[in-house]
């Protein structure tokens, strides 16, 4: 089983937010974890599967990764406060 699911809101301007990070899924498509909340959003009819990601998407590892090093940009290091 993946560890993650490309989903969309199974309609135009239905609003579906994940529970843990209150975003609300693109309309078309954003990356999830593959665990049970998201896959009852499938079977209730408000999210679709989408069978590859869309076009120009970011996988959710690279954005973790951008994340990581977008924080400590301008920070400085612990060598460069030693006196």
């Amino acid at each position: 089983m993946a560890d993650t699911l490309w989903l969309k809101p199974s309609a135009p301007g239905l609003v579906v937010r994940d529970p843990g990070t209150k975003r609300v899924l693109a309309p078309d498509g954003s990356e999830v974890p593959n665990v049970a909340y998201w896959r009852r959003r499938i079977a209730d009819g408000s999210a679709i599967l989408l069978a590859e990601p869309p076009a120009g998407s970011v996988r959710r590892k690279d954005k973790d990764k951008d994340k990581e090093r977008s924080s400590t940009r301008g920070k400085p290091s612990a060598s460069d406060t030693k006196e």
